[in-house]
């Protein structure tokens, strides 16, 4: 039995009565990186020092306990469904230590302080509970900035990309056969939430309580730090048993335990493809806690999606979308402070 939980509180729903953001919906499901700008992966000629790849990294097990507060907003009342049971708690979120790396496993080094980043890609239901809070959870100007990255809060600008109403919300969560949105909650709430732009993903996760986190974070968080991963679980191997990939369907989120990286996350790799606070371009340098917040056309991705070839599913894989696409490869996970 679903065990839900104990907490309930209501979010009021008000709907705008602005015009309708004039988003054109799509109606065919984009073939694989065709919703991004493809694939600028750097070769990984690094052999990953993973160990014993039989060895599961699920995370600590008992050391999340959910709040009710303005973190997880996402989760109050929530039936606790995600997880390869469906009894865990979908807005489980781990720590990730501090510590250096080189990104893409043989790029330039990083560094990056201690966050958390959650379990779990977000679901349909929760992102079922800021649609209901529509437009009230709108993020304010300044919200979710990192302490310790400046320029990384909510801009004015980003306004306009936000859809005027819960009616044209709605409307964007739906771009081809395969998104997961349906208007009333069904067997779709613990999949993750695809078709959906990095404004909306941004403004999500600054509601819920967090951000999105820099593509050095989630580089980090997927190749364990300086054990410089391939895979998230480690030096293979690459099957269905590990990672939902290969043009299969999209799953609950956390369905593949075996997968979960070193910190305990799960669908690093596969799934649907991941949103980072980062534009496109050169790794920055030196990187100590940094980001691409210089203003460009392409937000960055990171992670593999359940459509992509086995070549393309690695920690150190690059992509990148325009931040208003909305395809069905595209999800979204929140960092949050340490």
């Amino acid at each position: 039995m679903k065990r839900g939980l104990l907490v309930a509180i209501g979010l009021a729903a008000t709907a705008g009565c602005a015009a309708v953001l004039g988003i054109e919906n799509i109606t065919n499901d984009p073939p694989p990186d065709e919703a991004g700008i493809g694939d600028r992966s750097v070769p990984d000629t690094s052999v990953p020092d993973a160990g014993d790849a039989s060895i599961v990294d699920t995370g600590p097990p008992d050391t999340f306990a959910f709040d009710a507060g303005p973190q997880f907003r996402s989760c109050v009342g929530l039936v606790e469904n995600c997880g390869a049971n469906d009894v865990e708690h979908c807005c489980t979120t781990f720590a990730v230590p501090m510590g250096s790396y080189l990104r893409s496993n043989n790029a330039a080094p990083a560094s990056v302080s201690d966050f958390k980043l959650d379990k779990f890609e977000v679901t349909v239901g929760r992102l079922r509970k800021f649609h209901d809070a529509y437009p009230g959870s709108k993020p304010t100007v300044g919200s979710g900035a990192r302490p310790n990255i400046a320029g990384s809060g909510w801009d004015a600008t980003f306004d306009a990309q936000l859809p005027a109403t819960q009616a044209a919300l709605r409307n964007l969560l739906k771009c081809g056969a395969a998104n997961t949105w349906t208007d009333v909650a069904g067997a779709n709430e613990a999949r993750p939430i695809n078709c959906i732009t990095w404004f909306v993903s941004q403004a999500f996760c600054i509601w819920d309580g967090g951000w999105l986190p820099t593509e050095a974070e989630w580089n980090y968080a997927a190749a364990a730090g300086s054990e410089q991963r391939l895979y998230a679980w480690g030096a293979g191997p690459l099957d269905n048993n590990h990672a939902i990939y290969g043009n299969t369907a999209i799953q609950d989120v956390g369905s593949k335990p075996l997968g979960n990286g070193k910190w305990g996350q799960s669908d690093l790799l596969g799934n649907v493809s991941e949103w980072t606070l980062d534009w496109d371009g050169p790794y920055p340098v030196p990187c100590a806690d940094c980001a691409s917040l210089t203003v460009g056309t392409i937000r960055e991705r990171r992670g593999s999606d359940f459509k992509s070839a086995a070549p393309l599913v690695t920690t150190h894989r690059r992509a990148g979308s325009d931040p208003t696409t909305r395809a069905v490869d595209q999800g979204v996970r929140c960092a949050r402070w340490k």
